[in-house]
């Protein structure tokens, strides 16, 4: 008696609203880089702008054989030559209107748009490991988990020193997109890794009150 042979059937996974799951995750993307930039050129130009006010008081800026021109205008010092140039570039990228955002703003509004695009990377190194798209779940919210990480990060890259100092700390402009990236490429890991320290912390405390 032959045995009859029963062919396997293969059940592929549909993958559902494949393109707006794609969509999505190119809208995270773009929209972080682009304010992300946006939020750094303000942050980057401030600092600019510092520099230039320290240059003032080491020079004389009324002597009139001193100065420097730059586009049929003097300028007293350098630093304010490159001040007007990062402002150039903000106005060519049309990026004006992220000087309207008071401080801290731009710099919130950068690391929350980078931490958004390295949760993005992350998404992408995922998939390709995996070789299937994300669910739409994930590729709503994590960007914004990782938006949020870089958040706690910046804080408390800023906020940590200031207790075993008085002095006023400020960080570069360069290291907050590096920054926030790392954040938002990590998020998991560093939202674990906050948790079980604040797990261990919080421990420890009701012990000491159970104690007592």
């Amino acid at each position: 008696m032959t045995r009859k042979q029963v062919k396997k059937r293969v059940v592929t996974k549909k993958q559902d609203k494949v393109g707006l799951r794609i969509t999505l995750l190119l809208v995270w993307f773009l929209a972080g880089l682009y304010f992300g930039i946006a939020g750094w050129a303000k942050i980057y130009t401030n600092d600019l702008i510092r520099q230039a006010e320290e240059a003032h008081l080491k020079v004389d800026c009324s002597d009139p054989n001193g100065g420097f021109e730059y586009n049929g205008e003097t300028y007293c010092t350098m630093e304010d030559v490159i001040v007007d140039q990062s402002v150039e570039r903000v106005e060519n990228l049309r990026l004006q209107w992220v000087s309207y955002l008071p401080d801290p703003l731009p710099m919130l509004l950068a690391a929350f748009a980078f931490g958004a695009v390295g949760s993005v990377v992350r998404i992408l190194r995922m998939i390709i490991a995996a070789q299937e798209l994300s669910s739409f779940y994930t590729l709503s919210l994590s960007p914004a988990l990782g938006g949020m990480t870089a958040f706690m990060l910046l804080g408390l890259s800023s906020l940590l020193p200031s207790v075993f100092t008085d002095a006023k700390i400020s960080l570069n402009p360069t290291v907050v997109p590096f920054l926030s990236l790392f954040a938002g490429a990590f998020s998991e890991h560093i939202q674990k890794w906050f948790q079980t320290r604040l797990d261990k912390i919080f421990g420890i405390q009701k012990e000491k009150t159970d104690a007592t």
